[in-house]
C-alpha cells in the first residue's frame, strides 16, 4: 500500500483525484469500485461497472474508453511502467475495499 500511495503521489494523481470522496477536476477514487458509468468507446456509448480490470486499464490507456461525466477533461497518458501501473491499480482498488 505504501508503495502505491507514493505512486498515486508522485506521478501527480493527486492533483486531479481525491481519495476520500471529493470531487476534483476528476473523479474521486476512494468509491469508484462497483460504480456504474457509463463511458464512449470507439464512439459507442457503453455503460459498464467499474471493475479492477478497468481500473487498471483507465490509468494504463486513459483514452481507450472517456467516462461520460468527464468528455471535456483530459487524463494525461502516465509516464510509469506496467509494474507501477499494477502498484497503482491494486492500491485504488485495495482503498476502495475499505
Amino acid at each position: 500500500m505504501a508503495e502505491g500511495k507514493l505512486i498515486f503521489e508522485q506521478s501527480g494523481c493527486a492533483i486531479c483525484h481525491s481519495l476520500n470522496g471529493e470531487t476534483m477536476y476528476g473523479p474521486a477514487l476512494n468509491s469508484i469500485l462497483g460504480k456504474s458509468i457509463h463511458v464512449l468507446r470507439d464512439s459507442i456509448q457503453h455503460s459498464i461497472t467499474v471493475d479492477e480490470d478497468y481500473i487498471y486499464r483507465a490509468i494504463k490507456d486513459p483514452d481507450f474508453e472517456k467516462n461520460e461525466a468527464y468528455l471535456s477533461k483530459k487524463m494525461p497518458l502516465p509516464i510509469l511502467t506496467d509494474k507501477q501501473i499494477e502498484i497503482l491499480s491494486t492500491y485504488i482498488i485495495q482503498l476502495n475495499k475499505h
